[in-house]
């Protein structure tokens, strides 16, 4: 006997597979690493566990479920990766388990933006030394208005304003990064002015002076003409060289020196000689008290001639002799044959008054 028929129904349910066309992603560290595992079957689940490929990456979790979203950090020097193994669960009752995939993020470590930039001196020659990464660009940040001007390849400043402080960013490519270091332009002190300084001609016996540089607080080199340094203080006293005698002084301050400040001090023999006798007897020769040289040597010079009772015969003009120099007369009488007191006044608070006699003789 034949019975009644019974249907049984067997649903077989799919496998899921992962349909995600690309399977790689490649960030910088810092950065988020984003998949959405995606399958053709609806209901689908995922399922992951993470493994990275050296100890110096970090920020991953495992396992975990549904689409990852991680900030990856990677404090090596290389790249490296994180493997997420995704694997795909079908809808339930069944469950079905599919084939695991993997999805590698490639973590870049960030472009190394060290460099250093030394302090400089006004309108000196300047450049940053980059010790990291190659490639990147320079500005200043924040922006300056002073007229300043920063090279973004090479990094090198122009117009720096001397006691400004500027801050430098260099901005590498690749995994950006970035790095800020402030420079100062150093103020360039003014050439010194100098105290001391003679206001004619010196001359070699007279007593040595002391020069003196006035400054911002710096220190003093002093050059002859030769390029000797002939002091490295604030003070100089030069010696007497017949002749003309050129100095430069600088001063540096913070390492920064001023343009120099050029001197020169011109000795001569101030000897003069002062005739002891002359012959006023109207013959052109010998007539006069010559004393050549005298205004030009000592231009504040006066003379006074007396005779052997005190009283004054003669005084010149002061600072020209030579322009009325003594006839040997008084009123313009001729004086007779004598030895006459003179006394010779330079005033220049150097030289001592000179006194003597000097003789008028009648051929």
């Amino acid at each position: 006997c034949v019975g009644t028929p019974v249907h049984f129904v067997v649903t077989v349910n799919p496998i899921p597979t992962v349909t995600n066309a690309t399977t790689t992603q490649t960030i910088c560290s810092g950065s988020l690493a984003s998949i959405t595992p995606t399958s053709a079957v609806a209901n689908t689940t995922f399922g992951w566990t993470a493994s990275a490929s050296a100890g110096t990456i970090t920020g991953y979790t495992t396992p975990g479920t549904g689409n990852i979203s991680e900030t990856l950090t990677n404090s090596a020097s290389t790249s490296g990766t994180v493997t997420y193994v995704v694997t795909p669960t079908g809808p339930a009752p069944t469950s079905c388990v599919g084939t695991p995939v993997n999805f590698v993020v490639t973590v870049n470590v960030l472009s190394n933006p060290s460099f250093t930039f030394a302090d400089f001196c006004q309108g000196a020659s300047n450049s940053p030394i980059i010790t990291g990464d190659l490639g990147g660009t320079f500005a200043f940040n924040p922006a300056v208005s002073d007229g300043a001007t920063i090279n973004t390849n090479t990094g090198v400043i122009s117009n720096g304003v001397g006691g400004t402080q500027y801050a430098v960013e260099y901005s590498t490519a690749g995994c950006p990064n970035s790095m800020i270091v402030n420079v100062n332009v150093k103020i360039i002190p003014n050439a010194p002015s100098i105290s001391g300084l003679p206001t004619g001609v010196e001359c070699v016996n007279w007593p040595s002076s002391v020069l003196t540089a006035n400054g911002s607080g710096g220190t003093f080199v002093w050059s002859d003409q030769f390029n000797t340094v002939v002091s490295n203080t604030n003070t100089f006293t030069p010696p007497h060289l017949l002749g003309a005698n050129n100095y430069s002084i600088i001063e540096t301050l913070a390492n920064c020196p001023s343009l120099p400040t050029l001197i020169s001090i011109v000795y001569q023999n101030c000897d003069i000689i002062v005739p002891t006798a002359f012959t006023p007897d109207n013959n052109n020769v010998d007539d006069f008290w010559e004393i050549a040289n005298i205004d030009e040597i000592f231009p504040n010079n006066q003379i006074v001639v007396y005779n052997r009772w005190g009283a004054l015969l003669y005084k010149s003009d002061k600072g020209n002799y030579n322009g009325r120099p003594w006839n040997g007369k008084f009123n313009d009488e001729d004086l007779p044959v004598a030895s006459y007191y003179f006394i010779i006044e330079y005033n220049d608070n150097k030289t001592e008054n000179l006194t003597g006699t000097v003789s008028i003789i009648k051929k």
